[in-house]
């Protein structure tokens, strides 16, 4: 299987919490991963490349550089786990998402998971530090089965809580309670 030991780093380069979150993935998390795990590689998916990244990539082992690629779903598809390092922002991340959804193992700061409720899995994904950031991704390539797991459950999570059937209905349901209460207001001002 071409995914055992493929990790994918994601995020905009070019937003300063993002590549804060990166370049500390690069500095100290990955090399925690390489020393438990020679064979493991990295491909980093930065949108943008600049200098400083390949200055980074060029210090780090089995670090890849894809840059923007046309098919990012084929790039989640062949790799284990899918990691989100970000060191600030808010919202849903539609990145992250998309990764759930194509049933792949996460490790991602609170701040990518921002928006999203993983219940239980909290503590199997979310990271702090670098060292959580290295065991995590550790644990979930050393152990295919968990990794399969924690894929097919965060795709489930994605399906039930937050398919485009299920926002829809919440998003309806705000409209018409909005809308009763407007004229609800609009009764009593008649009056």
């Amino acid at each position: 299987d071409k995914t055992d030991n493929s990790v994918l780093l994601v995020g905009n380069w070019s937003i300063n919490f993002v590549r804060a979150g990166m370049r500390s993935f690069i500095r100290e998390a990955w090399p925690i991963v390489k020393h438990s795990l020679p064979n493991a590689s990295l491909k980093v998916l930065p949108k943008v490349v600049d200098e400083e990244l390949r200055s980074l990539q060029s210090q780090s082992d089995s670090c890849s550089l894809l840059g923007f690629v046309d098919n990012y779903y084929a790039e989640v598809n062949c790799s284990r786990v899918i990691v989100f390092p970000e060191q600030a922002g808010t919202g849903m991340k539609n990145r992250v998402l998309d990764a759930m959804i194509a049933g792949k193992a996460l490790v991602l700061s609170p701040f990518a998971a921002r928006g999203f409720d993983f219940g239980e899995l909290k503590m199997d994904i979310l990271c702090c530090n670098p060292y959580e950031f290295g065991s995590k991704v550790v644990a979930l390539l050393t152990d295919a089965k968990r990794a399969n797991a924690v894929g097919e459950m965060l795709k489930a999570i994605a399906q039930t809580k937050y398919s485009i059937a299920r926002v829809g209905a919440q998003w309806e349901e705000l409209y018409t309670n909005l809308w009763a209460s407007q004229a609800m207001e609009d009764d009593r001002v008649a009056r």
